[in-house]
């Protein structure tokens, strides 16, 4: 029998236009509040002790976002789920001109659920079949990240504007997004995290070891990026510009590495020793050098650096063995909740306190290189498999 018609074509990136300018607008309003949080929190004249606890209970808040966010949202479907979530990040940017830790804890963890629930669920309203490449995904948001840094920049660190007008920004460029989500058409529903048919162990081990070692230190950088040092006297928007060109640095290092046949267990090793190294650095700087800008400008560049080239390799992973995205979750929460405890342990931050920090990360991440070498013998057996199945296709008399 003929077929009724020809094979229906996917949509094009440009009918998918809400889609789009949805993603990267948020992206906007997310990246262009980052840089400036710390600061802010310097200006309001809260302790050191108080920033950490803050950003402790936005690792706890993200834990709560991995674990329930996508399943609630689900139940609610993406038209309410949405502006919901935008409603929620435009609450907890309104909230960051407070000077109580505990409403600041508050807008943290709001800010946390909301945007570690709603960015999946942006990409997901991509048609299946005509969804931005990973890497132009990595790209815009990489680059959109520099510019809202040199923004940041301008009106604060050259025009001496208080740092509150970039949450207030931010505040209605989410107002406005919460009007244009209206416009969307038909909504792709929401994908539920169901595990795959079949996990290769060996694979997802590796993952989660890397996995789990680098969210924790993702969040103990996220926390003691810039605070080393008096803050007033940083140009913290174009050093975050400069993390972001590393993190795309390091993403865009992988297409060398693949060029060079590397394959993903060298480019996760590559990465694992990069951010052990960076941390290194980090932790052996602080008792000699407690406010040196540059060592702790150079291991946050190598840590971020080696944050874009592992993306790239678990993205590369991914597409070659099945990976467990409940086991993932439960790896990213691990790290959080450890980098949590670190951040909470203690109230006065010292220098030798941060140096026992970051010398746990880097054993933490040391320590994940063990499972990565076992993605040897998982190639060895994976060619294996191959040779066997093209010898059943062609038996031998």
């Amino acid at each position: 029998m003929k077929p009724d018609g020809p094979p229906e074509k996917p949509p094009s990136l440009f009918a998918q236009w809400h889609a789009v300018i949805f993603y990267f607008v948020l992206v906007v309003a997310d990246r262009l509040q980052n840089p400036y949080e710390y600061k802010l929190y310097y200006y309001n004249k809260l302790e050191q002790s108080s920033i950490a606890l803050i950003y402790a209970a936005g690792a706890l808040g993200g834990c709560v976002a991995d674990l329930w966010g996508r399943s609630l949202a689900q139940r609610a479907g993406w038209k309410l789920s949405g502006p919901l979530l935008l409603a929620m990040l435009i609450q907890s940017c309104l909230l960051k001109k407070s000077t109580h830790t505990g409403t600041l804890i508050f807008s943290k963890v709001l800010a946390k659920v909301s945007v570690l629930t709603i960015f999946p669920l942006a990409v997901g309203q991509f048609h299946a079949r005509a969804r931005p490449s990973d890497l132009a995904i990595m790209l815009g948001i990489g680059f959109l990240g520099m510019a809202c840094g040199v923004i940041g920049s301008l009106l604060c660190d050259v025009m001496y504007i208080d740092c509150y007008i970039l949450f207030r920004g931010s505040a209605m460029i989410l107002g406005a997004l919460f009007c244009f989500h209206w416009l969307a058409p038909k909504a792709q529903p929401i994908k539920d995290l169901v595990e795959p048919y079949r996990s290769d162990r060996v694979v997802t081990l590796a993952v989660l070891s890397s996995e789990a070692a680098l969210w924790c230190c993702s969040t103990i950088v996220e926390a003691f990026w810039a605070p080393l040092v008096n803050p007033s006297n940083m140009d913290v928007g174009l050093l975050y510009a400069l993390y972001c060109f590393f993190h795309v640095f390091g993403g865009c290092f992988f297409r060398v590495v693949r060029m060079i046949q590397g394959t993903p267990r060298y480019t996760l090793t590559l990465a694992v020793i990069v951010a052990s190294v960076g941390m290194f650095f980090a932790a052996a700087a602080m008792p000699v050098y407690p406010d040196s800008v540059l060592v702790i400008v150079m291991a946050m560049l190598s840590f971020h650096f080696a944050i874009g080239l592992w993306g790239a390799a678990v993205r590369k992973l991914r597409v070659c063995a099945c990976l467990s995205p409940s086991q993932e979750t439960y790896a990213r929460c691990f790290g959080r909740i450890c980098a949590a405890v670190m951040l909470a342990a203690r109230r006065e931050l010292d220098a030798y306190y941060l140096c026992g920090v970051f010398t746990v990360c880097c054993a933490f991440v040391a320590l994940s290189l063990v499972p990565v070498q076992m993605l040897a013998r998982w190639k060895q057996k994976f060619k294996v498999i191959q040779v066997l199945k093209s010898l059943e296709g062609h038996p031998t008399a």
